[in-house]
């Protein structure tokens, strides 16, 4: 039985449930299965998987088992002629297994597309290697989302340069990414997210939660935030002695928007 060959190799019940029932799959009789799979399964792990990698990918993406090993293969290896390493490629398909759905040439074109916003070739790998989505988003929303950050008060330059160090900003609102910044601004750390973008994945409630923490119990000033505020939370909790529940719960962001409102009425 194909539950059982599934289940010693690691599969859950509910991944097997959703597997065997999906809809490109549900039509194969168990004993193509019994054929279909094993093979799959032996292929991805000739080409560096790891049983749990292929769970993962496979649990995600149950179509996987419809691709033929040669499919696999040159997908791999085309994708290593692009420029990725093969642990990177096992790394990307891991965790966005989508990415064999895209047609080589789709992806070829994606990155010269890129490439065109004004990024080097190495940064776009590197860009894609984080945002695997990035391949199925059009350039003419990524050329916007990079106009609506240059018109936050940044030059090209920098939005290249933030964008091409934290790609996940292409999937923020804009809304979002206002807000954040506007705060970062109100209490002076604007800096530190300049000089690492990757400061802009805190939330705005934590960052005002933290701020306000520091400056009451007179840990630092307001020009000395910048060094402290986006630490992570092991290192803030361990020098600090207060959890983020309790930063979150003593001062709440959501009523501090509350009353800059009132007072701009």
């Amino acid at each position: 039985m194909i539950q059982e060959y599934l289940r010693d190799y690691g599969y859950s019940e509910e991944q097997i449930k959703k597997i065997l029932l999906h809809k490109k799959l549900n039509t194969l009789k168990d004993e193509s299965f019994l054929k279909v799979i094993p093979r799959t399964i032996k292929c991805l792990e000739s080409l560096g998987f790891s049983p749990n990698q292929i769970i993962k990918m496979t649990s995600a993406l149950p179509p996987i088992f419809g691709h033929s090993e040669e499919n696999l293969r040159n997908k791999v290896f085309d994708m290593e002629e692009l420029g990725y390493s093969r642990n990177q490629i096992i790394r990307m398909a891991s965790n966005f297994a989508s990415i064999f759905t895209y047609s080589i040439n789709t992806m070829k074109t994606r990155l010269v597309e890129i490439e065109s916003l004004g990024y080097r070739r190495g940064q776009v790998l590197r860009m894609t290697l984080d945002l695997p989505s990035l391949y199925g988003r059009t350039i003419s929303n990524m050329a916007t989302k990079i106009d609506d950050i240059v018109a936050l008060g940044y030059t090209r330059e920098e939005v290249l340069r933030m964008t091409s160090i934290l790609p996940s900003l292409f999937s923020y609102s804009i809304e979002n990414i206002k807000e954040k910044l506007e705060l970062a601004r109100s209490i002076g750390v604007e800096s530190a997210i300049s000089e690492n973008p990757k400061n802009l994945m805190q939330s705005a409630d934590l960052t005002y939660a933290r701020s306000r923490f520091l400056i009451e119990e007179r840990y630092f000033s307001e020009a000395e935030l910048a060094w402290v505020i986006f630490r992570n939370a092991h290192q803030f909790q361990s020098k600090f002695k207060v959890t983020k529940k309790d930063l979150l719960d003593r001062y709440r962001y959501d009523e501090y928007k509350k009353r800059k409102q009132l007072t701009n009425k």
